[in-house]
């Protein structure tokens, strides 16, 4: 066996080695603790910009939904300018038309007369 000696010296290496394991141990703690720290800031910093992206989108939404209220408007303007004037060009088309058969009636008038003057010499 050994000597008192050591005894005393594995006895008094048990604490040494055991402090030794808790630095270890402590020193992985404050590590992960760090890394922890580090992981929270960037979950941070990721959530920030997500937020100010989603502001952006929703910025870039109501300013579509805007150009389209307005496209929409214009389109309206457009189909009521064209409803116009085809109206208006069916007015036109009508009144040449009563005016083409008056044509006719009166030619077909002077026709017929000069057609009876013939006949009445």
């Amino acid at each position: 066996m050994g000597t008192p000696l050591d005894h005393t010296v594995a006895d008094a290496l048990q604490p040494w080695r055991a402090a030794e394991r808790e630095a270890v141990r402590s020193t992985a703690r404050r590590e992960a603790a760090s890394e922890a720290y580090e992981a929270a800031g960037l979950a941070a910093e990721a959530a920030r910009a997500t937020s100010a992206a989603a502001a952006a989108a929703v910025s870039a939404a109501d300013q579509a939904s805007r150009a389209a209220s307005a496209t929409a408007a214009a389109a309206e303007k457009v189909l009521r300018a064209t409803r116009l004037e085809t109206d208006a060009r069916r007015v036109i088309e009508e009144q040449a038309l009563a005016a083409e058969d008056q044509a006719r009636t009166a030619h077909q008038d002077a026709v017929d007369a000069a057609a009876s003057e013939e006949t009445a010499r």
